[in-house]
């Protein structure tokens, strides 16, 4: 047994350490700042001590997110504790498991060595490990979503069932946590479709476990309904209209608005797309 452990941390050493990095990066002072108004919210939407019709009223009243994160938040202040270190740590935990996570994408995606430096580049990200530290349903939809294309891209190399069943719970979990995760779903769908026209190996057992899939999908995001339906008769809101520059004051706070960084992160992005128009 302890030689299968020693050859489980050599064979992965890299990993360890990226994952060893990471957990002090979203567990370090987690606590340290005070609750914002969001995660106050979040605290008495999740609060162990009122009733679960209580709980739902308050939620519906004065949030506008899927009612999966706060049920699971429930459950977890229920066995640790009610407290805002439990809230955070549980969303510092999520963001860890997102940075293996990405690692199993990369290497499902290409190999290993793109797996570590795709959980490299997660595992600093400024953005991420910001809202690692925040008690919202954020690293909850990224961990989701890195687990819903794993499985979507096993899918598609396998053509499994269990593999589709799979994706379908880390997807159903994964527009739990945020109402634009729909779009994912959308984007999704499209590939799929476009993989099933232009391949002529493909059988009619490919389709009907797409959409196997998404009726599942669908049932699943039921308890959803409500919210989404009064999000949808909101007419003003905080959030700005779109401008225009929304693409780069994305980058700018997902690198942490770097002036180091940024202009390195457009070299590259032009030089994948030079690169992709050879292709």
């Amino acid at each position: 047994m302890l030689k299968k452990i020693q050859f489980l941390i050599l064979n992965n050493f890299f990993l360890f350490l990226i994952l060893i990095l990471a957990s002090f990066l979203r567990l370090f002072n987690t606590d340290f700042q005070s609750l914002w108004d969001d995660e106050i919210v979040t605290m008495i939407e999740s609060n162990p001590n009122i009733s679960l019709r209580n709980a739902y009223h308050t939620y519906i009243n004065y949030d506008n997110m899927p009612p999966l994160y706060f049920i699971t938040l429930r459950c977890v202040f229920l066995i640790f504790g009610y407290t805002s270190l439990v809230l955070r740590c549980f969303s510092a935990i999520i963001g860890i498991l997102s940075v293996f996570g990405i690692y199993k994408l990369g290497k499902e995606l290409v190999n290993k060595n793109t797996g570590l430096i795709a959980a490299s580049l997660l595992c600093v990200n400024f953005f991420h490990i910001n809202y690692s530290q925040e008690g919202r349903p954020y690293s909850f939809l990224v961990l989701f979503t890195i687990l819903s294309f794993l499985y979507y891209v096993k899918f598609l190399k396998t053509q499994k069932i269990k593999d589709i069943l799979i994706y379908t719970l880390f997807s159903s979990l994964m527009i739990q946590g945020q109402f634009f995760a729909l779009s994912i779903i959308i984007g999704q769908f499209l590939v799929f479709c476009f993989f099933y026209i232009q391949s002529k190996s493909l059988k009619k057992s490919f389709l009907i476990k797409g959409l196997l899939s998404a009726t599942l999908l669908l049932i699943s995001y039921i308890p959803a309904f409500p919210q989404l339906f009064k999000n949808y008769k909101i007419k003003s809101s905080w959030i700005e209209t779109p401008k225009g520059n929304e693409f780069s004051q994305y980058l700018g706070n997902f690198f942490g608005d770097s002036e180091m960084i940024l202009p390195i992160i457009y070299i590259l992005i032009i030089t994948f797309f030079i690169i992709l128009s050879f292709e």
